[in-house]
């Protein structure tokens, strides 16, 4: 019998994961396989369902060393990576859409192997103007071997108000793919605290979450005179997720970004 291609990864990987077969629900329409506390199972006597050829189509261009270090950053600390496969193109081009070549100083928070840094090249934005946050080590030395001219530092998104990374504001525009919704609700806080630190006035954080509703709660947006717009979804990434602009409030209510559109929904 052939091996799956993702069962042949996963033992070049050497690791192990926690896995547990769970039933279909908003999230999963098929029966896969999410995380548990059972003792781990190697990877070639699992059969995955969807997930795995989902996994695969996902992730088509990813070299054999990226796609490793996935892996194993995935088994090793599956709450900091806070996803079952790298984001997918339509996620990625969602996520960046509203940034141009004339944005600013863009920065990315948890950029892990490179997927939405790939997707700001794209959209225009030089390498040189990019700073990569990252906090695992492999992935930084990753996006260093990826992005040669991008500004890549190895530090906890969550300390970023503690460091004086820039001179006044010239940020324009931060691109988030840390896991807010596995972080506690100070370091909620201190993520956001640090983003508009150095943002300008207009610029934005851009976050996506596979949850239902925005993932930073609305306590936390009042108390930081922050709002949420829903950019859009993403139905086709694995899992589906959502997108929020996050910017400062207006006092006036309004908030005019070129090609908005004013059926956004804010909260």
């Amino acid at each position: 019998m052939k091996a799956h291609p993702f069962t042949t990864v996963a033992r070049s990987a050497k690791v192990k994961i926690n896995l547990v077969k769970v039933r279909s629900g908003p999230f999963c329409p098929n029966s896969c396989f999410a995380w548990s506390n059972r003792d781990a199972l190697p990877f070639d006597r699992l059969y995955f369902c969807r997930y795995s050829h989902g996994f695969l189509r996902q992730t088509p261009a990813m070299k054999f060393s990226e796609t490793l270090t996935f892996l194993r950053a995935l088994t090793s600390d599956p709450g900091m990576v806070g996803a079952i496969a790298p984001s997918g193109n339509a996620l990625a081009r969602l996520i960046t859409s509203e940034i141009r070549h004339d944005s600013g100083h863009v920065v990315e928070f948890g950029a892990g192997t490179g997927a939405f840094t790939q997707a700001l090249l794209a959209q225009g934005v030089r390498e040189k103007d990019l700073t990569l946050v990252e906090y695992r080590s492999d992935f930084a030395q990753l996006l260093k071997e990826r992005f040669p001219e991008a500004r890549v530092v190895r530090m906890d998104a969550g300390n970023l108000h503690k460091q004086k990374l820039f001179h006044n504001a010239p940020v324009g525009a931060i691109v988030s793919g840390l896991p807010l919704l596995n972080m506690s609700s100070r370091k909620i806080l201190s993520v956001l605290t640090g983003a508009f630190r150095y943002m300008r006035p207009y610029g934005a954080l851009y976050q996506f979450t596979y949850g239902p509703r925005c993932p930073v709660p609305r306590t936390f947006l009042d108390r930081l005179d922050l709002r949420a717009t829903c950019l859009g979804r993403a139905l086709i990434n694995i899992p589906p997720a959502t997108v929020y602009r996050i910017t400062k409030r207006e006092p006036s209510g309004a908030y005019h970004l070129q090609g908005q559109s004013s059926q956004q929904q804010s909260i």
